[in-house]
């Protein structure tokens, strides 16, 4: 292995706005409920879903710049109209009731992950992983903080109440009452709280009344119809000790609301949210959005589209049916599995699916945990799977059904340049690996590998014989490198088109790379690794890595922006980006890939990217990246968040904002366009349309339309008042006038 010589510059990001992250949580958890008329306001995992309850209507509402943090934990409604929203992450969301949007981020900067909110007297009381607080609505400020409650030694809230004018606060290990009037009450003090133990030990998140006193509760508990249920475990809710609601043993609700048409809502950690009268069944709703709460792994297709895969944590078979292969195709999410497919798509498996490529004909293969090879053919609009089979059953055939129950797994795949697919069969006697010609059906029953449309390689017995190969991948020369579960790195390469019967040969670097994370192929031919010992560097022709960098902490993945640009994410540090220069600071470009010619000698920028910057978590599991559109794709534990990385290149500043058509009909009369075009824009602009006395009508983001234009567009509702319009562009702070006619 050599090292190379390199001068490393540790840089930290203060250049990165929060408009070029757009940050996307699963919407499947609902935490809680308000209700204002006929909307409802239901604060999603993944977005505030606002909900017509008359005509069975809903809009996610997770724009970006009024929700950095679209994991929504709690909503109250204050007295004056306005909407207070907390977020997982510390954001505080004011929503008035003319539609105005605030962000709060005093208790994101603190670390103060918002649990329960509730207005008391003049003030809304936040309840928090780390203590209580009182934000002044009107001073737009934290007035106090307790960090330190009683004698709990945990500071946990998770819910908050009022009884007999008093504050009351559920904490994880009891009941907390402040004792004193709450302007005067010096939160310092430990001893303004009076607190009471849980006599069994367990943590209150819920309280009723009962014969005139409050009672705590260490499950939710609420009055509905007469009639008082408790949720003890899971997603059951017994009305005495008769379960009348039953979402399933590995479901639960996690949220109630009863509204004042007497309506029951209950909001659920996988399910989204049901609406139960009491008399009828209750019904679902569901919100639109990422569906999945667990990612294992991520592809960004030639075309643009994103796809996932579950990460499956029932050990007992039990799946949640929104749980499958998952694609967005920037607008919407389509699930893949046995709810939406049938038969078709067969088995999920039983733990966490591995393995998701893209073929040449823009085909998606997936490997699971027992359920063979998944195949999605959009362009065919076909289902099928490829049976790979194991010691105990070598069945190997490809099904356009569910077909026969043969249990197979596969946990990494790739394709080679003349499209061929490599992968791994789990503890398969016959070979480790297969190759397999994707653009027929296997023969298991030909003479020859050719006739057959599969090979394998190394049987039981043989030296490269492996139990499991748990990361593949394929660089321009058509080297295949594997990962065994041993963590044994190996290069496999082959002489002319047709590795179904051409000589395999073999390569086993002896350096230590430690844990490999992750491996991804540039376009200059250099395979990028990245492991538990540091950066490493495969050229084109050398099957010898270069050691880049020893120090990159815990990495998870690889994307390759261009020959210059690297991104690794990692576990805790965020996103870390490497900037490759020739010592007389020229970023690199193809050249990079003979580093024998500059003598291992170039310089290293090291830049972290983290939630201060608008990620939504640290702890990112995979990276990718899509130089069409100019944005960096990142799986984190809290969702899916994109970031902009494409031109810089601006339009002149002091330029104007073009308004198209101007004036413009509502009622769309004579004209050839149904919406306002407004273009000319920067980068992530975003749109402000206010009336001449400054009241804000609409917010629009924009969208990238080529390398150096941006847009935005709108469609007035017929309702709005015709009239003069001011348009301001931020942050450039261009201005336009526009005209609304009848």
């Amino acid at each position: 292995m050599k090292k190379i010589a390199l001068i490393l510059f540790v840089l930290t990001f203060s250049v990165y706005p929060f408009q070029q992250f757009v940050n996307y949580a699963p919407t499947v958890a609902v935490n809680g409920f308000a209700k204002t008329g006929d909307t409802l306001w239901v604060a999603s995992g993944g977005g505030l879903f606002v909900y017509n309850t008359v005509t069975g209507h809903g809009e996610l509402l997770n724009d970006h710049r009024r929700f950095p943090d679209p994991h929504l934990t709690s909503v109250v409604e204050a007295r004056n109209g306005d909407l207070w929203i907390g977020s997982r992450n510390g954001y505080l969301y004011r929503r008035t009731k003319n539609g105005v949007f605030s962000v709060f981020s005093s208790y994101f900067r603190a670390g103060w992950g918002i649990v329960d909110l509730y207005e008391y007297q003049s003030y809304i009381i936040v309840g928090s992983q780390r203590g209580v607080s009182v934000f002044d609505p009107q001073k737009e400020a934290a007035l106090k903080n307790a960090a330190n409650i009683g004698n709990f030694s945990n500071s946990r809230v998770n819910t908050i109440t009022s009884f007999n004018d008093s504050l009351i606060l559920g904490c994880e290990e009891g009941v907390a009452v402040l004792t004193a009037d709450i302007e005067r009450a010096n939160f310092y003090d430990r001893t303004v709280w009076r607190t009471d133990f849980s006599s069994d030990s367990s943590a209150v998140v819920d309280f009723f009344v009962e014969n005139g006193e409050l009672i705590p509760s260490s499950g939710l508990t609420f009055s509905f119809r007469g009639s008082k249920y408790i949720v003890e475990k899971d997603g059951i809710a017994y009305s005495n000790d008769t379960p009348i609601l039953n979402f399933g043993l590995h479901e639960k609700i996690i949220a109630w609301y009863v509204d004042s048409n007497d309506n029951l809502w209950i909001g659920t950690d996988n399910r989204y949210f049901f609406r139960w009268d009491g008399i009828t069944d209750v019904q679902q709703v569901i919100i639109e959005g990422i569906p999945l709460k667990n990612i294992s792994e991520m592809l960004l297709t030639s075309n643009g589209d994103l796809w996932f895969l579950p990460s499956l944590v029932y050990l007992d078979g039990y799946q949640p049916w929104n749980n499958g292969v998952v694609r967005f195709d920037g607008s919407n999410w389509t699930i893949y599995n046995a709810h939406t497919h049938g038969a078709a798509f067969g088995y999920i498996g039983d733990l966490s699916m591995q393995g998701l490529m893209e073929d040449q004909t823009g085909d998606i293969w997936t490997g699971s945990w027992g359920g063979n090879i998944k195949h999605i053919s959009l362009s065919q609009n076909r289902l099928g799977q490829l049976v790979v089979g194991t010691a105990d059953n070598q069945t190997f055939e490809y099904v356009k059904d569910a077909g026969p129950p043969v249990w197979g797994k596969v946990d990494a795949l790739t394709f080679d340049n003349n499209g061929y697919m490599w992968f791994s069969p789990y503890d398969h006697e016959l070979g480790a690996v297969i190759c397999y010609d994707p653009r027929r059906s296997p023969d298991s029953n030909a003479d020859t590998p050719t006739e057959a449309g599969f090979r394998r390689f190394f049987p039981n017995g043989h030296s490269d014989w492996t139990l499991s190969i748990t990361k593949m991948a394929t660089d321009n020369s058509n080297r295949i490198f594997t990962v065994d579960h041993n963590n044994h790195l190996k290069i496999m390469e082959y002489n002319g088109t047709n590795p179904l019967q051409a000589q395999l040969s073999i390569t086993r670097p002896s350096a230590n790379l430690g844990v490999i994370a992750d491996l991804e192929a540039a376009t200059s031919g250099i395979m990028w690794i990245a492991g538990s010992n540091g950066l490493y560097a495969f050229i084109p022709s050398v099957n010898t890595p270069f050691l880049i960098d020893n120090d990159i902490g815990a990495p998870t993945s690889v994307a390759v922006q261009n020959d210059s640009t690297l991104w690794i994410a990692t576990e805790g540090n965020g996103l870390l980006k490497y900037q490759f220069y020739h010592k007389d600071r020229i970023p690199v470009s193809q050249s990079i890939a003979d580093m024998e010619r500059f003598s291992y000698f170039f310089e290293v920028e090291k830049q972290y990217v983290t939630m201060d910057h608008g990620l939504l978590s640290d702890n990112i599991t995979h990276v990718a990246v899509d130089n069409n559109k100019g944005l960096l794709w990142a799986v984190t534990d809290a969702g899916l968040t994109s970031y902009y990385i494409g031109s810089e290149e601006k339009v002149p500043s002091g330029s104007n904002v073009i308004i198209s058509p101007n004036p413009y009909s509502i009622s769309n009369r004579d004209q050839a366009s149904n919406r306002i075009v407004f273009s000319k824009l920067e980068p992530r602009t975003e749109i402000s349309v206010y009336t001449v006395n400054g009241q804000l009508v609409q917010q629009l983001r924009s969208q990238r339309v080529s390398d150096h234009e941006w847009q935005s567009e709108w469609k007035p509702q017929s309702s709005i008042v015709p009239g003069i319009y001011m348009v301001i562009a931020r942050p450039s702070g261009d201005r336009g006038k526009l005209i609304l006619v009848p």
